[in-house]
């Protein structure tokens, strides 16, 4: 474990040589500097890296440090490692990149036995933002939170040089998950200045995910293929396979206003499109436009919103509506949220399914740490329908659990429960009543990513125990998901 992490408080020498080490002992204790206040801007990287990375200095520390100089040579630092290890582990801590930079190649000359390599990639990670080379500062970074994810000046250092990039939301959940960690009072001001200042910001927030799609049963045929209904026998057709691809696209920008209040604009388009059964080819587009309020703890929104569904190049529905959240942090390691929207569906041609439509939910999350997070939630949804047979009621839960590992893996599982009851019997003299289960396991790799994309595996799986046996089935899904915000 390299000094900066497993620092030794009887450290009392400062090191200046020739080439400017600092290592002072205002600092020989300390996990993190303590930073300037943020300023207000909008330019992203004065909003945070600087005060991170730069310490609070005064007149009477100055000079301090003047009267403790000592003048050392190359030779003298390569012949005393751990002093090398120790001045290049001081200056990271100081963020003096001049230092850094002239210390590093001293560093490498070590014999590899000697070198810490967490100590030598931060290094690195200092030159490289310095020398203007943010990609280079961040794969760094990267590789040591894969690595190591309890570092928190680890994490911090890689949320300041993603905000410099502007890699807005990858940059705040680096700073989510620092909030949930236990930190020093100024390091704790800094995040949530930082997330403060990205609520802030004007610029669009995109984001696009997709996957490969292989269905066996994508006219969702029943197992039962014949079914007897007073004197005559339905035949139903038998499973079809499909290829295809599945694509979320979206677009939000908020708009700061005053006081907190902001507005909000949003726009989303998910379809899914099969090479080889266009007439299952889906098409979702939603466009909203609304408004909020927001402080550090509170996230309030409401925004109206209408939806175009085009199914097998035809037109299928349009909806419109309003949607409500409400998130609230506890603690910085709990957050209550609520989500509401209420709906009324048009169908072009399926008249009988026209109606209004209700959903609530209610959700806790639970981070105790910057690795790992818990989550867990109940809804309700009442979907209304001309024809009685088509409307339901549908109660649910889900839980789900977020766990960053090392060697650079991740992992999220999560499970839902629900009930769902239809007002009236169907064309088959049925009532349906459905018991419905699901789970999903997303795993991939930090460390393995290109053009910022980490790739995920995700194993799906969910069954639906009706007593209507055209919804009686089951199935399990494999895919690779790839996905961006920038």
């Amino acid at each position: 474990m390299p000094p900066y992490f497993a620092r030794n408080e009887n450290t009392k020498m400062r090191f200046i040589p020739l080439i400017s080490l600092a290592f002072y002992s205002g600092f020989a204790s300390a996990q993190f500097i303590p930073p300037a206040p943020v300023r207000e801007t909008a330019t992203p990287d004065a909003s945070l890296p600087d005060s991170a990375e730069h310490a609070v200095e005064d007149k009477n520390q100055a000079q301090q440090r003047k009267e403790r100089v000592i003048e050392v040579t190359e030779a003298d630092l390569l012949a005393d490692p751990a002093l090398l290890a120790n001045a290049l582990d001081s200056s990271i801590i100081n963020g003096d990149a001049e230092a850094v930079s002239r210390l590093l190649p001293i560093y490498k000359k070590l014999p590899a036995d000697k070198q810490d390599k967490m100590l030598l990639r931060f290094g690195e990670a200092m030159k490289a933002r310095a020398d203007g080379d943010l990609s280079g500062a961040i794969a760094r970074l990267r590789e040591m939170i894969a690595e190591d994810p309890s570092l928190q000046p680890v994490r911090l250092h890689l949320a300041m040089a993603l905000l410099a990039d502007h890699q807005d939301e990858a940059a705040r959940g680096q700073l989510e998950k620092l909030r949930s960690d236990d930190l020093p009072e100024d390091i704790r001001n800094i995040v949530t200045q930082a997330l403060d200042t990205l609520r802030e910001r004007r610029s669009w927030t995109f984001n696009a995910s997709g996957y490969y799609r292989h269905e066996n049963n994508i006219n969702a045929a029943p197992r039962q293929r014949e079914r007897q209904v007073g004197n005559g026998k339905w035949t139903f057709p038998a499973p079809k396979n499909a290829h295809g691809v599945h694509l979320d696209l979206s677009a939000e920008r908020r708009i700061p206003i005053k006081n907190g209040f902001y507005g909000q604009i949003e726009a989303g388009i998910n379809t899914d499109w099969f090479w080889d059964a266009h007439k299952y080819d889906d098409f979702r587009l939603r466009v909203g436009a609304g408004a909020g309020w927001q402080n550090s703890r509170w996230d309030v929104s409401l925004t109206p919103f209408a939806q175009r569904r085009i199914y097998a190049s035809k037109g299928y529905a349009t909806n419109v509506g309003v949607d409500g959240n409400v998130s609230y942090w506890l603690t910085p390691r709990w957050r209550l949220s609520s989500a509401m929207q209420v709906m009324h569906k048009h169908h072009d041609a399926r008249r009988w399914l026209d109606g209004d439509q209700y959903y609530g939910s209610l959700n806790v999350l639970f981070a105790p740490n910057a690795r790992q997070y818990w989550f867990a939630g109940t809804n309700a949804m009442r979907s209304q329908a001309k024809d009685s047979s088509d409307a339901f009621k549908r109660y649910g839960i889900s839980a789900g659990w977020g766990q960053e590992w090392g060697w650079g893996m991740s992992s999220r599982l999560s499970g839902n429960l629900a009930y769902r009851k239809y007002d009236s019997r169907d064309f088959f003299g049925i009532v349906r009543k459905d018991h419905e289960f699901g789970a999903t396991l997303s795993v991939w790799n930090r460390n393995l990513y290109f053009w910022g994309i980490t790739p995920r595996l995700t194993f799906t799986w969910d069954k639906t125990r009706s007593n209507h046996f055209y919804y009686d089935n089951h199935n399990m899904d494999v895919y690779l998901e790839f996905s961006k915000s920038f």
